[in-house]
C-alpha cells in the first residue's frame, strides 16, 4: 500500500492531485485544511490537504531473472533501494544479500512488484533473521553490571530497572557505583537511590568493591554502574574484569549497553573490545533517538540479541512506517482522546489499517476522560462509525482518567505509577495491563499486575 498526501487551493484541486498521481480507485483516507508550509502560512494562509492510500495489484505477472539484471545491468528499483538503505547503514555486505534473495523469493521475482519497495515485506524479511529466544524469570539473588562506552546510557537504565523492582516487584535493591570519573553520575544514583529509598555506595577500588559486595550480599538485586571509559582503553576493561571477579558467579548478568544511534562498525569495535568480559545480554539504548531502523535491526541481527517482545510507539499521524509497523505486529494498541478531533483520527488511522491489509485486533485505550462512562461513550462512537462505513469493529480496553496526581508526579519528575499508586490514572493503568496479560481478575493490585507480565516476559 502506498499512503500519501496531495494539496490544493480547493478539495477539488487536491483530489484531481490525488487521481493524477495515484489512478481514480485511490482511497481518500482524511480531507482537512491546514496551514500553507513556509511565509504564507505564517500569515494566515491555507489549504487543502488530503491523505491518500492505493493497494498495489499485483495481476500482471512478469518474472525477474538474473539475466534480465546482468543484462539491464540494473537492479529493479525496489532491490536498489534496499542495497542503498542498508549499506548507508554499514549493514554487512552477506546479510544484505541474503535480505535480497529473501525479497525476490517473496515477490516471486515479479518485476511490477519490484518497482517500488514493500516495506512490510522487508520487515517481514527481517524479522525472520532476529533470532530470539524466551527466557525464564530469574530466581534467586542477582548481581548485573552494566558496562559499555560513555553516554550510553548505563546509568539512566540502572535507575530504571531498580526503580521497577523496588516499587513494583517488592525487591530489597542496591546500587554499586564505579564510575568514579563523572561525580555527575554518582550525584544522579545518590538523589535517586534517596527518591527510591535503595542504598547507593560509591567504590574506588577492587577492595572497597568486595567489601561493598559483601555488605549487600542479603540484597535480592545489586546493580552495579561502570565508569564508561574509552573503548580503545585496555587497562580500563582489565580492571573491569577484576571487578567482575570479585562478583559470585550464581545469579551474574554482564549488560552490555550500545546506543541506537551509533553506526556498526562503532558497535563492532566496542563489541570486540568488551567480549573478553563475557557479556551475557546486551541492551539498546536511545531508541527515540535513531536516525533510521537500519541501525537497530543491523546491531539485533549481528550481535545476536534476545529479544522476547517488542514495543513500538508509531506515533501520531498516518504515515508509512506506521502501516509497516501495523502490519507487522502482533497486536495494535490505538490510544486516543475523547475530543471529535481524535475520533477522526482514530478512524482514518482505522481505516488505513484495515486498506493496508493488517487483519489485526485492535484494541483501543481512551486516555484523559472526565469518568469511565465517557471512555466507554467514545469506543462506542467509533465502533459505530467502523461498523457502518468499514464493517469492523475495534475491542475496548478501557481508559485513563485526567488525573492531577499524574501533573504533579511530572512537576516532581517521578513516576506516577510509583510516586501515587492509589490515583485513579495508576489504576485503570493496572486494570489495562491485566486485560493485556489475560489475566483480569479482582484483587491482584498493581504488584500483581507486573508479576503477570514477567510470566511472559523476563528482564535479563
Amino acid at each position: 500500500m502506498i499512503v500519501k498526501k496531495f494539496y490544493g487551493r480547493t478539495v477539488e484541486e487536491a483530489i484531481k492531485n490525488v487521481k493524477e498521481n495515484l489512478g481514480e480507485d485511490a482511497s481518500l483516507l482524511l480531507v482537512q485544511k491546514v496551514k500553507k508550509k513556509g511565509l504564507l502560512g505564517f500569515f494566515g494562509a491555507t489549504e487543502i490537504e488530503v491523505t491518500a492510500a492505493k493497494d498495489i495489484s499485483f495481476e500482471i505477472q512478469e518474472r525477474v531473472t538474473t539475466s534480465y539484471r546482468e543484462d539491464a545491468g540494473i537492479d529493479p528499483p525496489a532491490l536498489s533501494k534496499i542495497k542503498r538503505l542498508l549499506t548507508e547503514e554499514e549493514v554487512d555486505n552477506d546479510i544484505i544479500s541474503t535480505i535480497i534473495s529473501s525479497y525476490i523469493e517473496a515477490t516471486g521475482g515479479n518485476q511490477i512488484k519490484l518497482k517500488e519497495l514493500d516495506t512490510s515485506i522487508l520487515t517481514s524479511i527481517i524479522k525472520g533473521l532476529i533470532k530470539t529466544e524466551r527466557n525464564q524469570n530469574y530466581t534467586g539473588k542477582t548481581r548485573a553490571i552494566f558496562i559499555g562506552p560513555p553516554g550510553v546510557g548505563k546509568t539512566t537504565t540502572i535507575l530504571k530497572l531498580a526503580s521497577y523492582y523496588s516499587a513494583e516487584e517488592n525487591k530489597d535493591v542496591a546500587i554499586i557505583s564505579t564510575d568514579i570519573y563523572r561525580s555527575g553520575a554518582i550525584e544522579q544514583l545518590k538523589i535517586y537511590g534517596k527518591i527510591l529509598n535503595i542504598p547507593v555506595e560509591t567504590v574506588f577500588n577492587v577492595r572497597e568493591f568486595e567489601k561493598v559486595i559483601h555488605k549487600f550480599r542479603s540484597m535480592d538485586i545489586v546493580f552495579i554502574d561502570s565508569a564508561g571509559r574509552s573503548k580503545r582503553n585496555k587497562e580500563y576493561v582489565e580492571l573491569l574484569r577484576k571487578f567482575i571477579y570479585t562478583i559470585p558467579i550464581q545469579g551474574l548478568k554482564i549488560y552490555l549497553v550500545i546506543s541506537a544511534t551509533d553506526n556498526f562498525t562503532y558497535i563492532k569495535e566496542i563489541y570486540d573490545n568488551y567480549k573478553i568480559l563475557y557479556p551475557n545480554s546486551l541492551i539498546i539504548s536511545k531508541l527515540d533517538e535513531a536516525v533510521t531502523l537500519e541501525i537497530l535491526i543491523e546491531k539485533l541481527i549481528k550481535l545476536g540479541s534476545n529479544v522476547d517482545y517488542v514495543f513500538i510507539d508509531g506515533g501520531a499521524g498516518i504515515h508509512q512506517d506506521v502501516l509497516s509497523f501495523a502490519s507487522g505486529s502482533d497486536e495494535i494498541l490505538l490510544v486516543m482522546t475523547p475530543e471529535p478531533t481524535a475520533l477522526a483520527d482514530a478512524y482514518t488511522l482505522i481505516k488505513a489499517i484495515s486498506l493496508s491489509g493488517a487483519k489485526k485486533d485492535i484494541k483501543i485505550i481512551v486516555n484523559r476522560v472526565k469518568d469511565p462512562g465517557e471512555g466507554e461513550d467514545t469506543a462506542s462512537r467509533l465502533n459505530i462509525l467502523l461498523e457502518r462505513f468499514l464493517k469492523f469493529s475495534v475491542s475496548y480496553l478501557g481508559s485513563i482518567p485526567d488525573d492531577i496526581w499524574v501533573e504533579r508526579a511530572v512537576k516532581e519528575q517521578t513516576l506516577f505509577v510509583t510516586r501515587y499508586p492509589f490515583s485513579k490514572s495508576a489504576r485503570a493503568i493496572s486494570d489495562i495491563a491485566l486485560k493485556l496479560t489475560g489475566s483480569e481478575r479482582k484483587g491482584v493490585g498493581f504488584r500483581g499486575f507486573f508479576r503477570n507480565i514477567l510470566e511472559k516476559v523476563s528482564i535479563k
